[in-house]
């Protein structure tokens, strides 16, 4: 584009609207010329349209293929429905003597009708169980403890045979937190009151024991508790995490937090800077207590993670990892469909009442309880212990220390003569066994397993439907092997029952019509599985098992010297081209397989499973599984004509932190009966992968278009200052010149930085040139973790599509919306016309004089910024952002105001004569266009802040209270008002046109993850806008 230095003339050279022609351009050229001969003229002007119009159609299908693609299978929802009958006593005497925040906050005791005592007796709390405090979610209510409450209570007083370490434990007392429905992930300000009103809480609370007479019984409830077990929902479980980096922290009041879906790794929304700042100190805070070998927090505090996976809508489950912090001595995080008894993803709400798992949580609570203690817990080795057995699938290799077989010698130690086995058979290496009705005589028998003396690869399978039957030994001996007939009777076994190792699985009988049943919604009773590898199996000699006959009992089993997994090197690539087929051994019972190449989250798999029909004790199925963190989904593989089986895992995600040495590998174990013929064929499922995408990039839709916007406008305002600050183009026709001129660098550029921000190198750089400085990739140091916080977070050169697929969205969004401007602003044009239709619409004129501070004597509008209407509004905008309101409440103010603004320029549309009119209006829309994507980051804000209006409290939200934050544009709002538009000279406009462009970098690079910063940006744009329209020469239009 080349301009004369002409004021009068300009010469324009385009592909784009600016025509391709030479034009001369008087200052009284008429706008319908303009648009002839410049707007219209197009090179692709029909064709892209076109296309444009086919892709916005296109996305909304796949938007909408997505929205509608339902989870299968394993992601399928099983929780069960609940009953329980809840009360709720409100401590009143929690007031302001205890807390600054009793005015809003309120405190509770949940009991369990019919089951707990009463909350009072003569006007006294009566408290008789160890102290649990639930801490809600964002917008979450205190009601929400009552599902897990009422099944301790269930528990407790109706099945306490069934609680482990049953001589220790008691009661569980719940209290539960009002937080009045507060919207604590969009406001750092709130989190931190949160945090500090349940500090004072769990100082109150065990203040009250001391009083209570019931606790004060030393034989009956032991010592007075000096600790308070936390269950965290959503981001009550960050809150959590707060509470100790705050002053008024009781040291050691807490040593067991049980979270759910709470995004421990990164902030599930980055609107606000100060939660971003909270979330740095507490990973920092937390990382420096578990790096501490001699802190309470490494020898005593234990966290645990649960996460209900691919059905939380709401928050990505992948948000929820503690890996990169937590060491696994203290905790770990667990997706639901590992719990065994579980087996089901669980949406973002129901985490909290799915009964499958509230059972379980309530169960572990009370096995974790020591009355004896003042910390009314377990060591936290035995907390552990105790959590990976009721949390972790059991095949984990983590939760392989807990089992009996492991601890020989030792307690589970029991002697056996050879006389006991003497009805026995001697089972060679490499056979698969299976005892079950079809076979009457193979029940009970003995089976012995004599293990090879060397052998480095060796495994023992054992699958079973009748746990309460079945005989599991593994045995030393004494004196010699054991042989079929030659038993000595100094020969003697020393051996541990293995029947606790045994692992529960779903039911996969031949009727099952469910892949997860643990709801036994068929009246079946779970599988037991057991899975022994080589490095436990050579502590022993020998494996002994029988099978009591009972119907429909079976025991499958093999003992293998053959390699347990193959590793498969197949990549996304393989899979988008072909696709893979695998197939299975047909004389094994268990087959593992490994895929180092299938880590990413974001790509979801499907393998078409096919099996030939043959006499079978269960039907195949397939344990899908990741390392790190743990994650377990069990398919069941069902008929012969074959089926699809939807793999999708939260492994190596966007923005979460990554071990780099850990193996991050999808494997999948498949399991079948003897001469079962499968065959698996692996490809992509795009509905899946699009679908979860969605959710995972769900903040990139104010970051990606707003860079756009900042494009666009560098366009515009390049074309405006050359043109001599004379000719001012429309947003649709900067958009339209990037997308001819420039549309295949953008998609290059977007693709190459999807796969350069990876490199460890290329993210040293961008951190040490972030201007936030909030995200540091390498935390922690020292523990070779890294966190790609940058544009897309990619780390799969698969999905470097992703860039251009985004951005490709990105300018339809903004087609659409200019598209939607023009339709709004003709249907005002078109109103004015009808109202005022008894007046030529020439008269309807909203005043153009030369003179800043003159007054257009049609009209009486005055195009002075400075006069008193406008100083007053201008200043009590900023007293209200200084003492009361936020600033971002000030913006959405101000957006309205342009947004008026805009509706008014729209009567000069019928001036199709004057092109100062056409400059007016179109940078009018597209200052509007440049406030629409900072709305939705501020609007959360505004919603805490009216929430607090609603309820009479007033936050104070300090940095909110900036004026400097919203001061430069609520002056060029002003300016707006005034009709007026910035002249730039050289200088000026290429400080204008760096600050777009830093603005286009920012929030592709950096926006995803510091949302808050684009505002900065916009104000900085502003500043300089309303810089460039004070002096009279700026007026934006020139004398005629």
């Amino acid at each position: 584009m080349l301009f004369s230095q002409d004021p009068t003339i300009i010469s324009l050279s385009s592909t784009d609207s600016l025509s391709a022609r030479s034009i001369s351009v008087k200052p009284s050229v008429k706008k319908s010329e303009y648009e002839e001969n410049i707007i219209p003229k197009l090179k692709y002007g029909r064709a892209l349209k076109l296309a444009i119009s086919m892709g916005v159609l296109f996305i909304l299908f796949l938007i909408s293929f997505s929205f509608f693609t339902k989870f299968e299978g394993a992601d399928t929802p099983e929780c069960r429905p609940i009953y329980m009958y809840p009360s709720y006593a409100k401590i009143d005497g929690f007031d302001h003597k205890h807390t600054r925040f009793a005015p809003k906050y309120h405190l509770y005791l949940y009991r369990e009708q019919g089951k707990d005592i009463l909350p009072l007796e003569d006007d006294k709390i009566q408290l008789n169980g160890v102290p649990v405090l639930f801490i809600p979610g964002n917008a979450g209510s205190f009601k929400q403890v009552r599902s897990i409450a009422a099944a301790a209570a269930n528990i407790y007083y109706d099945s306490f045979d069934t609680i482990k370490n049953s001589q220790n434990t008691h009661n569980l007392d719940f209290f539960t937190a009002d937080f009045n429905e507060d919207f604590t992930a969009f406001h750092g300000r709130t989190m931190l009151d949160q945090a500090e009103y349940v500090n004072d809480a769990v100082k109150y609370i065990l203040s009250l024991y001391a009083s209570s007479s019931k606790a004060k019984n030393f034989d009956t409830y032991g010592p007075l508790p000096k600790s308070v077990i936390l269950i965290g929902h959503s981001m009550g479980g960050i809150v959590a995490k707060v509470m100790p980096t705050l002053r008024n922290y009781i040291p050691e009041s807490i040593n067991t937090i049980i979270t759910l879906s709470s995004p421990h790794s990164t902030a599930p929304v980055t609107f606000d800077g100060d939660i971003l700042k909270i979330y740095n100190k507490i990973n920092r805070f937390w990382e420096a207590q578990y790096r501490d070998s001699n802190s309470f927090f490494y020898n005593n505090v234990s966290l645990i993670s649960i996460t209900g996976g691919i059905l939380d809508n709401v928050l990505p489950a992948d948000y929820t990892s503690i890996e990169s912090i937590i060491p696994y001595k203290n905790g770990f995080t667990v997706y639901t469909t590992t719990i065994s008894g579980v087996w089901t993803s669980i949406d973002h709400l129901a985490i909290v009442w799915c009964d499958q798992l509230r059972t379980i949580v309530a169960k572990s609570l009370l096995e974790i309880v020591d009355k004896y203690s003042s910390m009314k817990t377990i060591s936290l080795s035995g907390r552990m212990k105790v959590f990976r057995k009721k949390y972790l699938s059991g095949f984990e290799v983590e939760a392989a220390q807990d089992y009996n077989v492991v601890s020989l010698p030792g307690e589970h130690i029991k002697k056996y003569e050879d006389a006991y086995f003497k009805n026995s058979i001697v089972v060679e290496s490499d056979t698969y066994v299976s005892i079950n009705s079809s076979f009457p005589e193979t029940f009970d028998r003995h089976y012995i397993l004599n293990l090879p003396l060397k052998s480095e690869e060796l495994n023992f399978n054992l699958i079973t439907s009748s746990k309460d039957n079945l005989e599991l030994l593994f045995c030393q001996r004494n004196v010699k092997r054991i042989e079929l007939d030659n038993l000595t009777e100094e020969s003697q076994l020393r051996c541990v029952s293995a029947l606790d190792d045994l692992n529960m699985i779903p039911n996969f009988l031949l009727d099952s019509s469910s892949a997860s049943s643990p709801g036994n919604k068929n009246g079946h009773h779970p599988f037991h599985m057991m899975s022994i590898n080589s490095t436990i199996l050579s502590r022993y000699d020998t494996i002994i098992m029988s099978l009591k006959s009972s119907s429909n009992a079976f025991a499958d089993f093999e003992l293998t010297t053959r390699e347990s997994t193959e590793t498969l090197n197949i990549n996304l690539f393989m899979l988008f081209f072909k696709g893979c087929t695998i197939l299975v051994d047909n004389n094994k019972l268990v087959n593992g397989f490994r895929l180092p190449h299938l880590w990413t989250s974001l790509v979801s798999l499907n393998v078409f499973a096919k099996q030939s029909y043959v006499e079978n004790t269960f039907k195949p199925f397939i344990r899908q599984y990741i390392e790190q963190p743990f994650e377990t989904k069990w398919h069941i593989i069902k008929g012969t004509d074959g089926m699809n089986v939807k793999i999708n895992q939260h492994n190596v995600s966007p923005y979460i932190p990554v071990e780099l040495t850990h193996d991050k590998s999808l494997k999948m174990a498949v399991m079948k009966s003897y001469n079962t013929k499968l065959t698996l064929k692996l490809g992509i499922d795009w509905g899946y992968t699009f679908k979860m995408l969605f959710i995972r990039y769900r903040l990139i839709i104010a970051s990606l278009p707003f860079s756009l916007v900042c494009l666009a406008l560098l366009v515009q305002f390049r074309f405006y200052i050359k043109s001599g600050n004379k000719f001012f183009p429309s947003f649709k026709a900067g958009l339209v010149y990037i997308i001819e001129t420039h549309l295949t660098l953008l998609l290059t550029m977007s693709a190459i930085l999807s796969i350069v921000t990876n490199y460890l190198n290329i993210q040293h750089l961008l951190y040490l040139t972030d201007p936030i400085g909030l995200n540091d990739p390498f935390f922690p140091s020292g523990k070779n973790v890294n966190t790609n916080n940058y544009y897309l977070g990619l780390r799969e050169i698969f999905m470097a599509w992703l860039g251009p697929f985004f951005c490709l969205i990105s300018i339809m969004i903004l087609y659409l919306l200019a598209t939607l401007f023009d339709g709004i602003e003709y249907i005002s044009y078109k109103a004015y016309s009808l109202i005022c239709v008894a007046k030529p619409l020439h008269s309807l004129d909203i005043g153009l004089g030369p003179n800043i501070v003159s007054t257009n004597q049609a009209t009486g509008i005055e195009h002075n910024i400075f006069n008193k209407r406008r100083i007053v509004g201008a200043t009590s905008l900023i007293c209200l952002v200084l003492f009361y309101i936020p600033y971002q409440f000030a913006f959405v103010i101000l957006f309205v105001l342009q947004l008026l603004v805009c509706i008014k320029m729209s009567k000069l549309l019928g001036r199709t004569d004057d092109l100062h009119c056409t400059n007016l209006r179109n940078y009018n829309n597209s200052i509007l266009m440049f406030f629409l994507f900072v709305l939705p980051i501020n609007v959360p804000v505004v919603i805490v802040f009216l929430h607090n209006f609603a309820i009479n409290w007033e936050t104070p939200f300090r940095s909110h209270h900036n004026c400097l934050s919203i001061i430069s544009i609520i002056l060029l709002v002003e300016s707006n008002t005034a009709y007026r538009i910035p002249r730039f000279s050289e200088f000026t406009g290429r400080v204008l046109l760096l600050l777009l462009g830093f603005s286009v970098y920012f929030s592709v690079v950096y926006g995803v993850r510091n949302l808050y910063g684009i505002h900065i940006l916009l104000n900085i744009c502003c500043a300089w806008l309303f810089m460039n329209s004070l002096n009279k020469k700026n007026l934006g239009y020139y004398s005629k």
